[in-house]
């Protein structure tokens, strides 16, 4: 059994703004055992440079990314 749940980053309001990137799964169900824990990227992206400007003069930009963190639980 996997549990999982949901991360995100976007830092587009510049440096330490944003979502974390982190989550952690809910604990395995009684009788099941946490076997591992890892962290599963679904998708860094930016939709073009302009979408990824967050200054003004156009220099510095922020990368996007979601994905989510499993446990894998085992009986």
């Amino acid at each position: 059994m996997n549990l999982s749940c949901a991360w995100g980053t976007d830092y587009s309001a510049g440096a330490n703004h944003g979502w974390d990137g982190s989550c952690t799964p809910q604990a395995c169900p009684a009788g099941w055992t946490s076997a591992a824990t890892y962290s599963e990227p679904v998708s860094v992206a930016c939709a073009g440079a302009s979408a990824c400007q967050w200054d003004s003069a156009a220099t510095a930009y922020h990368p996007v990314a979601v994905g989510r963190s499993v446990r894998v639980c085992v009986k």
